[in-house]
């Protein structure tokens, strides 16, 4: 294998602007930790390739990735260690680490901020460069270049053994630095005296972020969730908050006035941290952790922080080779340059003057990122003209689906719109402002176009003198579009107003409706967080100007292995199985398509009830029934495996004469309780033993039962709505949403049969969560103006 990098190297730059005074301050990122490609880069090497492969892809701090990625994959089981690897990577880590540390102090603070009459001290900058590559060195050889860096550096750079420069930093580290800085002839110590005024003067908020070795448990956590939600790794959170990380959260820097928040404590610790790694066997620490079957977290301190990787293998067979099919990594420029964190808030409070802009540069220099950045000063956008909206993020035109609603609402709201398929909206009065679709935010690019859609139309709204009294946004507190909002209703002085995703969903079509009265509406679709805090999807509600209730639910499905399962229908199927009462069934049905490994562990995982979380998603009944027909067992795209069921069953019925139609429709296979929980497991029974791998495949069966399944579903639905909703309502009206209801099949049933009911249906378009900002704003427009919490009693709650 070629030493050059993959080609998809060249897609791993990234670039960071700060921008000193706007409400978004931190923009871009690293399309390297985008969900996938990771993935699709270890899938081309070898266990044993893959570490060194990708220590090539980063121009800096490559050794360490290299680390932990071995250490990760350690964690999984496929490889192993020894003591004196173990000795020899520890003594590498540390001679690696001086040297960029060193390159930073000597080379990249005097031109990140200038001073002048300071120049580079040549001689450091060469120590930093060994004639032998340290990861090419014997450990004897390696213990020689540490032994001649630490000579040089106590003379030219320290002026004393580094222990004793760290034993008076541990000391008084804020006035043992100044007295240092004042008396020492080094190019550093100067350079630091030149900038100590703009280095005290800004002061960051701490939140340490800790170590797999002081929180096992907690970095267990992180890990699943690193793994399996594509946003922590750019928008990595500790405890639902952002956190910090480098040489100033060392573990040995306990004693080293963690109380300072000031820009100059922090880069002495950089300082302390070189003189540590030179005087303590222990400054740096690294390890590994196993978090699951063939699920390895690997971590180390590096010159920037904790580096944290994760990688999950699959083994096809005892006897293969192991291959890796899933890896995450988290860099420490993601968690100190996090859009809700202390340089983040700072920069949103600093006016862009010349003075904070030099600040914000020195800002940056201290929490030291790993890729290109820039300083901007947040500009007034210009005035639109003749109606438009300034730049390309915000349509000019009203949304074709919502151009002028028929009924103003009652209050001016920014809504940010969902985490998939974003799009934001301002309403005021009967007017709606789109922004361009900004996709899926697991994605850094998505993520800093809605930065930009919300700057402009906060343009907007000020220059037609909209004057916006709530953001509102998605219950769930993770999401990006969750802590933009937060920071722009801060900003402004407005209430943030969170709304459940399926109560928006029915919002849209009461806005688009101009309706205030109480309306039922059917909401299906793949994942929205619950007000419980669990995973909803198959959702009869109650909604009105005044708040929403929840009439009922499908019938809980477990998810094994969480969010992995919408990835994989067949653990949805194998859930069916499982609640049927027929788990014994899932390793002889799966062994051969899926591995009997991973068949054994979702059948214990089901068995046990171990991370099996439950959903009421009919996007999950979708998928299991796709997979029990042996039409989907893996999906690479959200709805593959909906769409694959759709299109068989349209095709069967394409065949078919309309009277078979009736004869499948006289099949009842649903069960309602009394409390209003629909369970459709029933429907399954007919796939389950269609799609039995070793049973003789009969297309034209499948067809028919697919077809059936929709079929059925339609009827279950209409016949839910009918009996759960409030006696006598009047007008009875049905708002059908959710992204389910892209399927045309679907969809058409259910309008049909609730028509022969005697029901008024509302529907749009765009049932799915591209429109959903609208229903976020209706929501909280009327809270607004009821003065009141926008829930209703969950008549399923406890």
């Amino acid at each position: 294998m070629s030493g050059r990098p993959a080609p998809d190297a060249l897609a791993l730059a990234g670039s960071l602007s700060l921008v000193v005074g706007a409400i978004s301050p931190i923009q871009g990122g690293r399309p390297v930790l985008s969900a996938g490609l990771l993935d699709r880069l270890a899938s081309r090497y070898s266990i044993d390739q893959w570490p060194e492969q990708l220590g090539r892809l980063f121009n800096l701090c490559g050794r360490a990735q290299t680390l932990a990625s071995q250490l990760a994959l350690q964690g999984t089981g496929s490889t192993e260690s020894s003591g004196v690897m173990t000795a020899r990577i520890g003594l590498l880590l540390r001679l690696v680490t001086a040297g960029e540390q060193l390159q930073r102090m000597v080379l990249d603070w005097p031109l990140a901020c200038p001073q002048p009459g300071l120049a580079p001290d040549m001689a450091l900058l060469k120590a930093a460069r060994p004639a032998t590559p340290p990861a090419q060195a014997s450990l004897a050889e390696l213990q020689h270049q540490m032994d001649t860096l630490s000579t040089l550096l106590a003379e030219r750079l320290f002026g004393m053994p580094a222990a004793d420069w760290l034993r008076e930093w541990q000391t008084q580290p804020v006035a043992w630095l100044h007295h240092w800085s004042q008396d020492s002839h080094s190019s550093v110590a100067r350079w630091l005296h030149a900038i100590r005024p703009d280095a005290c003067a800004v002061r960051l908020a701490h939140r340490v972020l800790p170590t797999p070795q002081t929180d096992p448990a907690g970095f267990a956590d992180l890990g699943q969730r690193l793994l399996n939600d594509p946003a922590q790794s750019q928008r990595p959170s500790w405890h639902g908050l952002a956190a910090e990380t480098g040489p100033c959260t060392r573990g040995w820097q306990g004693g080293g006035a963690p109380g300072d928040e000031s820009l100059w404590w922090r880069l002495g610790a950089r300082v302390a941290d070189l003189a540590a790694i030179l005087s303590r066997p222990d400054s740096l620490r690294f390890g590994s952790l196993t978090l699951g079957l063939d699920t390895g977290l690997g971590w180390c301190e590096m010159s920037r922080g904790l580096l944290v990787h994760v990688a999950q293998v699959q083994r096809p067979s005892p006897e293969a080779a192991p291959t890796i099919t899933r890896y995450r990594l988290q860099a420490p420029t993601e968690w100190n340059f996090h859009p809700d964190g202390a340089l983040a808030q700072w920069l949103r409070q600093t006016l862009p003057t010349i003075d904070g802009l030099r600040r914000a540069r020195l800002a940056a220099t201290a929490l030291d990122p790993c890729v290109q950045l820039d300083v901007q000063s947040a500009e007034e956008p210009s005035q639109p003209t003749s109606g438009q909206m300034p730049g390309k993020c915000l349509s000019a035109a009203p949304s074709p689906s919502a151009q002028t609603l028929p009924r103003a609402l009652p209050a001016c709201v920014l809504a940010l719109g969902a985490h998939l398929k974003n799009k934001a909206c301002l309403v005021a009065g009967a007017q709606v402002f789109w922004s361009d679709a900004h996709g899926d935010l697991a994605d850094v690019q998505a993520c800093t176009n809605l930065q930009a859609s919300v700057d402009r139309v906060l343009a907007l709204a000020r220059a037609q003198g909209h004057a916006i009294q709530a953001v509102a946004h998605d219950l769930h507190p993770d999401f990006f579009s969750t802590r933009l909002a937060l920071q722009t209703a801060e900003r402004l002085g407005v209430p943030a107003i969170p709304v459940q995703h399926h109560h928006a969903h029915v919002a849209v079509l009461l806005a688009e409706a101009g309706r205030t009265d109480a309306t039922t509406g059917l909401a299906l679709d793949g994942y929205g967080m619950g007000s419980d805090g669990t995973a909803w999807g198959g959702e009869l509600l109650r909604v009105d100007t005044t708040g929403w209730q929840r009439l009922g639910r499908l019938s809980p499905l477990a998810l094994p292995g969480g969010d992995r399962a919408a990835l994989e229908p067949w653990r949805m199927a194998a859930g069916a199985l499982h609640a049927l009462g027929r788990g014994g069934e899932i390793v002889p049905r799966w062994s051969a398509s899926v591995g009997e490994s991973a068949a054994r562990t979702i059948a214990a995982m089901l068995a046990r009830d171990v991370r099996c979380p439950p959903t009421s998603s009919a996007g999950r009944w979708f998928d299991a029934a796709a997979a029990a027909l042996g039409l989907r067992l893996r999906q690479r795209h959200e709805a593959e495996a909906a769409v694959a069921l759709q299109q068989c069953a349209q095709a069967w019925l394409d065949r078919h004469a309309p009277g078979v139609v009736a004869d499948i429709d006289a099949v009842a296979r649903h069960r309602l309780s009394a409390d209003g929980e629909l369970n459709v497991l029933g429907l399954l029974e007919p796939l389950l033993a269609l799609g039995d791998p070793v049973a003789k495949r009969d297309d034209d069966a499948i067809g028919r039962a697919a077809a059936q399944f929709h079929i059925s579903l339609a009827t279950a639905l209409t016949d839910w709505v009918g009996r759960t909703m409030p006696a006598d309502p009047a007008p009875f009206v049905v708002a059908l949403s959710g992204g389910c209801f892209h399927n045309g099949l679907l969809r058409d049933h259910v309008q049909r049969k609730l028509a022969q009911r005697g029901g008024a249906i509302l529907a749009t378009t765009e049932p799915g969560d591209a429109t959903l900002a609208l229903g976020q704003a209706w929501v909280a427009a009327w809270h607004v103006v009821n003065e009141r919490a926008s829930t209703m009693p969950d008549l399923n709650a406890p």
